[in-house]
C-alpha cells in the first residue's frame, strides 16, 4: 500500500489520518498496522472517486445555510465548514448531532449523496409526521418482506 499522511480529495481539501470509517467496502483500502503494532486508518489516493461523507450535499440538499445548521445543531459556522472541508473528523457524535436536523439516517450522510437518490421517496417521507414514521417504516418493511410488487 501506498505510504499517506495527507492526500488531496475531490474538492481539492486534504485530510489528515482519521480513526472514523464506516464504509466497509473501503476498510480494506485503508487499514494498516503502524510501526507500533497499532492498527491505523488512513485515506489513500485510489479512494477519491467517493468523498469520506456528504454532509454539505446533504445541508445543500435540505436548502439550509451553514449558519441555520449550526444553530439547530449548537455549534458554530465555522465548525460546520470544517467538518464539510474535512478539516474536522465526521465522528459518530457529530452523526447523531446533524441526521435529525437533515431528516436522515447517520449512514445517509456518509454513503449517499442526496442528489443522486430517488428524491420521491425521500420526499414522502419527510412530509410524513414524525410520530408516524415508525408504523410508516413497518408497511414498508411489511412489503419488503412479502415480496408485494406490481
Amino acid at each position: 500500500m501506498p505510504a499517506a499522511s495527507q492526500i488531496s480529495l475531490t474538492r481539492g481539501v486534504s485530510i489528515r489520518h482519521c480513526s472514523h470509517i464506516t464504509d466497509t467496502d473501503a476498510s480494506g483500502f485503508v487499514r494498516e498496522i503502524g510501526d507500533d503494532g497499532e492498527p491505523r486508518v488512513t485515506y489513500y489516493p485510489d479512494m477519491t472517486e467517493k468523498p469520506p461523507h456528504y454532509l454539505r450535499e446533504w445541508r445543500e440538499f435540505k436548502g439550509m445555510t451553514l449558519r441555520a445548521l449550526a444553530k439547530e445543531v449548537g455549534t458554530s459556522p465555522s465548525t460546520l465548514s470544517d467538518l464539510e472541508t474535512y478539516k474536522l473528523q465526521l465522528s459518530p457524535k457529530w452523526l447523531r448531532r446533524l441526521a435529525p436536523v437533515l431528516d436522515c439516517r447517520e449512514g445517509h450522510l456518509i454513503d449517499h449523496d442526496p442528489n443522486n437518490l430517488d428524491t420521491d421517496i425521500i420526499d414522502i417521507w419527510t412530509r410524513i409526521a414524525k410520530d408516524d414514521r415508525p408504523a410508516a417504516l413497518r408497511m414498508l418493511e411489511g412489503l419488503t418482506r412479502t415480496g408485494t410488487h406490481d
